[in-house]
Order: C-alpha cells, then structure tokens, then sequence
C-alpha cells in the first residue's frame, strides 16, 4: 500500500462508519470482554478495514485509519491511471 502521509488526501469522517468488537482468539476473559478491535466502513465506496492487534482500541482505531486511507488513495489513483489509459 502507498504511504498516504506523502500526498493531500482527505478522508471525510462523516462518510466512515466506525464499530468495535472484542477479540475473537484466545487471551482469556478480558480479551472476549473489552472492545478494543476496530471496523471501519467506508460508505460510498463500501471499503470495509478491521483491526484487531493491539489491546489499545485508540491504536487500533489509528492503523485502521492508516489503512483505509490508503486504499482509497490506491482506489483513486487506479481511477486515474484508467482515465489516462482511456484517453489514449
């Protein structure tokens, strides 16, 4: 995936819906009570990211952003090769 960090690319909160969940592998009672995983869904575009690695629900919440970042970024920029490919 592309480091988004490099570029202007904007990702509208409003437009991401977020929701959390307990881990699903073993790690005893605290992990299957505490809802540190993350989901993050993109809604136009419907780009779904999870992440679960850290007992943190604020890093996770990070990485998942990171993430989808990213992938729009790649989405928009195949977008654009595509059009350019098009006009040839």
């Amino acid at each position: 995936m592309p480091e988004v960090e490099d570029v202007d690319f904007h990702l509208d909160v409003a437009e991401v819906e977020m929701d959390t969940l307990a881990a699903s592998s073993a790690g005893g009672q605290n992990a299957n009570k505490n809802q540190t995983g993350v989901r993050l869904r993109h809604i136009p575009t419907g780009t779904i990211v999870m992440i679960a690695d850290s007992k943190s629900q604020i890093q996770n919440k990070q990485k998942a952003r990171a993430i989808l970042k990213a992938k729009l970024y790649q989405i928009e920029v195949d977008k654009q090769v595509k059009e350019q490919k098009d006009l040839r």
